[in-house]
């Protein structure tokens, strides 16, 4: 499937950045090595001096949601006993709990503490104001936060691209592990 980009471009130094760096799939890792889903941003890291994949907490509310829907499913009753025996139904709403209590968990030890998912560093700014889409940046608002002459961040739509990319896993601190 073909994904477009979105080019970044200061309009007063030779900074140039793509989208593409938070392309691909992230997950943490926990001590059971159970994959629990990554939300990241396009962001600043001031270590890498660059546009980076930083990790994302804003989700908090979505996640409560969801549990909740997916309890409404787990009333306890005769017929759910019968459909644990009997379907997978049951275990996946349990395990869809599971996961999404894993994530607000690390939500709620992580969150002001996010950090750069290419080099560890928390000394990050989500400078696109909580923007996930790359096409929806505003340029005209969006100062660059590594150039000397005050430049601001002119986002232009790129090419698209097809490619494969390998999932990348990180411990519960953000760290980047081998799997």
């Amino acid at each position: 499937m073909s994904m477009p980009t979105t080019d970044f471009k200061c309009d007063a130094c030779n900074f140039q950045s793509s989208s593409t760096v938070i392309w691909g799939s992230s997950h943490y890792l926990d001590e059971s090595n159970a994959e629990v889903n990554l939300e990241k941003i396009l962001g600043w890291c001031c270590e890498c001096q660059s546009i980076a994949p930083i990790e994302c907490f804003d989700d908090e509310l979505l996640i409560i949601t969801k549990i909740i829907e997916h309890s409404q499913h787990l009333q306890p009753s005769f017929a759910h006993i019968i459909k644990w025996v009997f379907s997978g139904e049951y275990r996946n709403h349990l395990g869809s709990i599971n996961r999404l209590n894993k994530r607000l968990s690390i939500i709620k030890l992580r969150k002001g503490k996010e950090c750069c998912l290419n080099c560890g560093s928390q000394n990050v700014d989500t400078i696109f104001q909580g923007n996930k889409q790359a096409s929806s940046i505003n340029s005209s608002e969006t100062l660059h936060p590594g150039c000397k002459s005050h430049g601001k961040l002119n986002a232009q739509p790129g090419l698209n691209i097809n490619m494969s990319l390998s999932p990348r896993f990180y411990d519960l601190n953000g760290e980047e592990i081998d799997h």
